[in-house]
């Protein structure tokens, strides 16, 4: 299944004055070539920030890159610092690797009928 086109997406975020901090695909355009274009000499635990912000799907945003320990790349668009950022998605990815791992790996959180936070909070 196709994605959707992201212009519109990035263009609404603009117009309503929303710094978006969003991961990109490595084959995603900026400034007319592919992200990973950009990064590809990145080493293991460098994180990079492209010298001047770049077109990404219409919108001029600032892009960062990093590779974990593992050789994982996470590439970035976002508007703002990119030391803040980064420490602001590193918090998020936390959050939704816990939201996954209590709906479906294991925890299974939805199976236990439980709806009071109160007793939510003792299961945790």
């Amino acid at each position: 299944m196709p994605l959707p086109d992201p212009v519109p997406w990035f263009t609404f975020l603009k117009q309503q004055g929303i710094a978006p901090c969003i991961r990109l695909r490595a084959d995603s355009k900026v400034g007319g070539m592919p992200v990973w274009a950009c990064f590809k000499n990145l080493q293991h635990s460098e994180f990079r920030i492209w010298h001047r912000p770049l077109v990404v799907y219409g919108v001029k945003l600032r892009v960062l890159g990093t590779k974990n320990a593992a050789g994982e790349t996470l590439l970035l668009a976002y508007r703002g610092r990119g030391v803040k950022i980064l420490a602001r998605y590193s918090l998020r990815w936390q959050v939704e690797n816990l939201h996954s791992a209590l709906k479906t790996r294991g925890f299974n959180l939805e199976d236990t009928g439980l709806t009071r936070a109160e007793r939510i909070s003792t299961l945790l």
